[in-house]
């Protein structure tokens, strides 16, 4: 049978059929045979139903930088697969677990630069980072968005900084954004970090390489 949980059109992306009747069974027989923790994280059936419900009302859209080419200033790591610099544009939306959908970078900063094509009017830019100390996974202290019309000169639109704190455990997603000024226009678009390169003194891993995990970076 077909699993997939998204199918291309035209358009976009929809959810596959079945896909919400297979989750429920699945949450339904979880619990009711009485598993109360489904990986080493602790999270529930019913947790896991919930975040599946959120990925798949946001798992995949369409905009601007949609499968437009990307470079890295350095790779996503190798060690969770998404596909290369790719995934930064491919349409699809990474869930709370790592495992899934991100793009991730290793003791490095992200420096991602997206070629749109041509010279488009922009209103916004904005991406999701990840943050779980317990996997050594923290969201960028700030996050700068340029843009520039030859890939040479770029000018910075907006600076996000952090809100989560960074001794906070568990999973969570913060979005990071910009808005662009009235009249903007641009056909490249840059995203780059600032981060824990190294885990913090505080941290089990201290001096270990931390990690950075991107979602889509979306063009409106």
């Amino acid at each position: 049978p077909d699993l997939s949980i998204f199918h291309r059109t035209p358009a976009g992306y929809e959810l596959g059929p079945g896909m919400r009747a297979r989750l429920a069974e699945f949450a339904e027989a979880a619990a009711a045979t009485g598993f109360h923790a489904l990986d080493e994280r602790g999270l529930s059936p019913e947790r896991y139903r919930a975040d599946m419900e959120r990925y798949f009302a946001e798992g995949a859209l369409t905009h601007l930088a949609w499968e437009k080419p990307v470079t890295c200033a350095v790779p996503p790591s190798d060690k969770y697969p998404v596909g290369g610099p790719s995934a930064l544009t491919d349409g699809l939306k990474g869930a709370e677990d790592y495992d899934i959908l991100w793009a991730s970078f290793e003791g490095e900063e992200l420096e991602a630069t997206i070629d749109l094509g041509e010279v488009r009017p922009l209103r916004s830019v904005r991406t999701d980072f990840l943050q779980n100390i317990n996997a050594w996974i923290w969201v960028p202290a700030e996050v700068a968005f340029s843009v520039s019309s030859d890939g040479v000169d770029f000018r910075e639109i907006g600076l996000a900084r952090a809100k989560l704190d960074p001794r906070r455990e568990g999973a969570f997603v913060e979005t990071f954004a910009a808005a662009a000024p009235p009249g903007l226009a641009a056909r490249f678009v840059r995203v780059a970090t600032k981060s824990f390169l190294h885990c913090p003194d505080w941290h089990k891993g201290a001096g270990g390489k931390a990690w950075i995990f991107i979602d889509e970076i979306v063009v409106d």
